[in-house]
């Protein structure tokens, strides 16, 4: 029923599918040659299998097609997001934990309770006119100097 052979290969009368491009070649009357290059590999297949698996073919491309442009767009979608969110995470956890030191300088805890300050004399170093906090945080709010 299904026999194997190779492109340019003398052969009988028959339909053909070649199995690297799945295109059904008609043989005519008296035989000849298959197309291609000898690379090719062929199957002979009977007329009632070409018929069952032309219609099969066209369904699924019929069904596939339209849902392969959606589905592939959401993958790219799911996959730029799976790439954002570490870098997302990372700047949320940084502005919470600077809002939380802040709090705590400030002087209000968690549930609004007044933390007492340190007094001035309790060895702070700090430039007059600026804060300690912002002594905390000046080495990430620098940029470094373009030149080069």
């Amino acid at each position: 029923m299904f026999s194997r052979h190779q492109g340019n290969q003398m052969v009988p009368c028959g339909t053909y599918l070649c199995l690297t491009t799945g295109e059904f070649v008609d043989v005519a009357d008296g035989g000849g040659r298959l197309p291609g290059e000898e690379s090719l590999r062929y199957l002979r297949v009977s007329p009632i299998v070409a018929l069952l698996v032309g219609p099969i073919a066209g369904l699924l491309f019929v069904i596939f097609l339209p849902l392969a442009v959606p589905l592939f767009v959401l993958w790219l979608f799911a996959r730029r997001l799976g790439m954002a969110a570490p870098a997302a995470a990372s700047h949320l956890a940084e502005i919470i934990s600077r809002q939380s030191v802040q709090a705590a300088y400030v002087g209000e805890g968690a549930l609004g309770h007044q933390i007492p300050r340190p007094a001035a004399g309790d060895g702070q170093r700090h430039a007059a006119g600026r804060q300690p906090l912002d002594d905390l945080f000046a080495d990430r709010d620098e940029q470094p100097d373009a030149e080069g």
